[in-house]
């Protein structure tokens, strides 16, 4: 690492600037939407498991995870989706 470089890291300003591209990223559509299908994914098996057993789970998480990719929420201020 050339000084200019560990200079710029040590920076703190450029510290401000990478949280905020930091928390960008971590609180992007994307990321809130695979929280949350992990967590429906976790819920549906769970309550289907103490319901009904394994089988019914697995068949029933099978589902779930058919259904996960049209369910991608896109932003408001985003062009509308069009495929």
């Amino acid at each position: 690492m050339t000084p200019a470089a560990a200079a710029r890291w040590l920076d703190p300003d450029q510290w401000r600037m990478r949280r905020r591209s930091a928390m960008r990223a971590l609180l992007s559509h994307y990321v809130l939407n695979g929280a949350s299908c992990a967590f429906g994914l976790f819920l549906v098996s769970a309550v289907m498991q103490g319901l009904f057993g394994h089988a019914a789970a697995a068949a029933a998480v099978v589902g779930v995870i058919a259904s996960i990719p049209r369910i991608r929420q896109l932003p408001r201020a985003a062009k509308p989706c069009t495929w």
